[in-house]
């Protein structure tokens, strides 16, 4: 979601936990951030499936990014959790939140005695499905997220 940023309820409270924890022992923040990324990874999964479901079946669009899409979870002490997806083909997915994409003509004929490169095409694509597929999943993931952060803290601290 280039420039746009979902804001979930609670990111003060993330802000008050994680800034303890930037003072203890790294071993705590690296088991912090690892048990953020088992809970995060299962919505960035729900993310793609969505894009998967409601885009163009027709050309292997859809196919395509279920296939080939990758879901990283980033984590920061001081402002939060991010997820992020990716295509391995090289397809950001941000570009599918505005609605449209642009994507290579497989074949192009030749023209004389020239190959013609594959011009680039833009194609229209549902608008908003990631946002709203994490928008059903951001009250639940807050809700983890803190008590994952608020159980850390207290086990280690």
């Amino acid at each position: 979601m280039p420039g746009d940023v979902v804001t979930v309820k609670g990111t003060e409270q993330w802000r008050e936990e994680g800034a303890k924890l930037l003072g203890v022992d790294k071993k705590i923040q690296l088991a912090l951030r690892r048990e953020l990324r088992v809970v995060g990874k299962p919505v960035g999964l729900k993310i793609l499936e969505a894009y998967g479901n409601d885009m163009p079946h027709k050309g292997g669009l859809a196919a395509y990014l279920l296939a080939r899409g990758r879901v990283s979870i980033l984590t920061d002490l001081k402002r939060g959790v991010r997820i992020q997806l990716a295509n391995s083909g090289g397809m950001f997915m941000e570009q599918f939140e505005e609605g449209s994409i642009r994507h290579p003509i497989p074949w192009i004929p030749k023209r004389g005695n020239k190959e013609v490169k594959h011009p680039w095409r833009p194609q229209s694509v549902p608008k908003g499905v990631g946002r709203k597929a994490f928008e059903a999943q951001a009250d639940s993931l807050r809700l983890r997220v803190l008590e994952t952060l608020t159980q850390t803290i207290r086990e280690n601290t």
